[in-house]
């Protein structure tokens, strides 16, 4: 079953994207600049390596950075969607942001951009395979995300 995503429904599902990358900041500084020694997978890294070591996180939260980028990959993960429709999906984006949002994801090879030659010009968007592989990282997110708020909040009912 296809179910239509909107800001609603992922904001249910989904930690907002300030919640996540203040957590992982918090994170990183944590475990890199109050500890001289950090363990990951049992082994011990020094400083400089546990630096090193976090800075795939870091890149990650560039490329998904953005109040926008996980609703419109919330809603291309649901298939193929034309501008006005994921304008239509995601509540409260403007045609200019999400504009961007979809430029800075095509040029991080998580979306593709296919124009139809028809009259009127027909653009639609998708996940390029690339971008399907983070279907995995939102369903730990929201996983972590369902846990955390129970945990802070209590269960929603």
């Amino acid at each position: 079953m296809k179910c239509k995503a909107n800001q609603n429904s992922i904001e249910n599902i989904l930690l907002t994207e300030s919640i996540v990358v203040s957590f992982c900041k918090a994170i990183i500084v944590r475990l890199c600049f109050q500890k001289q020694i950090y363990r990951y997978n049992m082994e011990e890294l020094t400083k400089e390596q546990c630096t090193k070591s976090l800075l795939p996180i870091r890149d990650a939260l560039d490329v998904i950075n953005g109040k926008w980028k996980l609703h419109i990959i919330g809603s291309l993960l649901h298939g193929n969607r034309r501008f006005k429709d994921l304008q239509r999906d995601i509540n409260g984006i403007t045609a200019k942001m999400l504009s961007q949002e979809l430029k800075s994801l095509e040029m991080h090879g998580l979306v593709s951009r296919t124009v139809f030659d028809s009259s009127p010009i027909v653009v639609e968007y998708a996940l390029t395979p690339y971008g399907t592989t983070l279907k995995k990282l939102m369903d730990e997110l929201r996983i972590w995300g369902t846990e955390h708020r129970n945990r802070i909040i209590g269960p929603t009912k």
